[in-house]
């Protein structure tokens, strides 16, 4: 999983977000955090174009199952979708 978010050039937004090379940086004071529906929520979202909230839920759920592979290739679908793929 570190690969896939490390390496590159990072623009000043996403440098102010990003910690080391390949480390996630979650948001802080995620409403999701604890939802057990993390993951179906995120989905949802995602499909209707609510990135941002998509993002928190599947933070959420890669925060709550690190080893949640889907989870994580989704969360960094949303990011592309955002335009936020430094993150």
């Amino acid at each position: 999983v570190e690969d896939a978010f490390g390496g590159g050039a990072q623009s000043s937004l996403a440098a102010g977000r990003a910690g080391a090379k390949g480390e996630y940086v979650f948001t802080a004071n995620n409403p999701f955090a604890g939802d057990e529906q993390a993951l179906t929520k995120g989905k949802d979202l995602f499909r209707r174009g609510v990135l941002t909230e998509a993002a928190l839920a599947l933070e959420a759920e890669v925060q709550a199952h690190p080893k949640n592979a889907e989870a994580w290739r989704l969360l960094g679908t949303v990011h592309a979708e955002n335009d936020d793929d430094q993150q």
